[in-house]
């Protein structure tokens, strides 16, 4: 029965049926997140729930309580494992100095992974290189805002925007998923940058 039941979750996983992952994890978790936590549900059920509510605009508000609501060891392993998508959080709270501090950890633990791969684990290696587009993305966000010049005129961003078209993941290589990452985190990145631009305007 478990085996049933996290294929069908890992099925609205690939065809990035987000709603319904959020829905169907939490019908599993009896409706209460702080449930995750027990032994027999941090796998795969943490990762099904933090991806999900990441991906639904309107779930967001659940999703930071939860986060907020943690500490201590809790806290530790969502920054260990989920260190890209709290940056994207914290971004979509303005609160850019916490998503400096997350996309620094993300960069960190990716060094740490890479130095671990053999030289020949190709596959391994690739699959470690996808998370690492919308980190890198994320920095370039988060640098670009820090200077109110680039807010002066549409030429900074017309710069940014034309680097982005000129980077997407492997239409060979890289699966939907990855290139809904990327999308959504956009999505997101360029909501912020035009709720920027309004303030100086």
């Amino acid at each position: 029965h478990d085996l049933w039941e996290n294929g069908r979750l890992e099925c609205f996983v690939q065809l990035t049926l987000w709603n319904d992952l959020a829905a169907n994890t939490l019908a599993e978790l009896d409706e209460n997140p702080q449930n995750v936590w027990q032994p027999t549900f941090v796998e795969p059920y943490l990762r099904y729930f933090i991806v999900s509510h990441m991906k639904v605009t309107d779930r967001w508000p659940a999703l930071n309580s939860f986060i907020e609501q943690q500490d201590g060891a809790h806290r530790d392993l969502l920054e260990q494992q989920f260190s890209p998508e709290l940056a994207l959080m914290s971004i979509t709270r303005d609160d850019l100095d916490r998503a400096r501090f997350y996309v620094l950890k993300s960069f960190q633990q990716f060094l740490s992974r890479w130095t671990s791969l053999h030289p020949l684990a190709n596959a391994a290696r690739h699959q470690a290189l996808q998370p690492l587009q919308k980190v890198v993305e994320m920095e370039e966000f988060l640098s670009f805002v820090s200077d109110g010049r680039n807010f002066e005129s549409l030429e900074p961003v017309r710069t940014l925007t034309s680097n982005l078209r000129a980077r997407w993941p492997s239409p060979k290589l890289d699966s939907v998923l990855v290139w809904d990452n990327v999308v959504s985190n956009r999505s997101v990145l360029f909501s912020k940058l035009s709720e920027r631009f309004e303030l100086y305007t």
